[in-house]
């Protein structure tokens, strides 16, 4: 999902980046010469574009991965909160609890 969303925003702001380029090679009133010039410059903003596209891609991704990592660690030791809490509140209060491996 992240994935398709990243690749979404990615291509809607190749959109107005590129579109100038190639409505310049649409342009019949230019001479091959010209046409050549808006060639080699498409060409080298796709060599530009791309790369950090891709690594702003995969930036976002370690960062959502990290991101759903993080609160998969405060959820689950909320839950063990919470369970250990209703104990306490029927009174058990010998009860001792672990939030993470290696937290105690």
């Amino acid at each position: 999902m992240i994935l398709s969303y990243t690749l979404i925003i990615f291509l809607l702001l190749a959109i107005p980046v590129f579109r100038p380029l190639m409505q310049a090679l649409d342009d019949h009133s230019l001479s091959w010469q010209e046409r050549a010039v808006v060639s080699n410059n498409l060409l080298d903003l796709h060599a530009r574009y791309w790369p950090w596209t891709l690594g702003a891609g995969l930036v976002l991704m370690i960062h959502c991965i990290h991101s759903m990592w993080i609160v998969s660690q405060v959820a689950g030791s909320l839950y063990r909160l919470k369970s250990m809490f209703s104990q306490i509140g029927q009174g058990n209060l010998s009860i001792r609890t672990t939030l993470r491996k290696e937290i105690s």
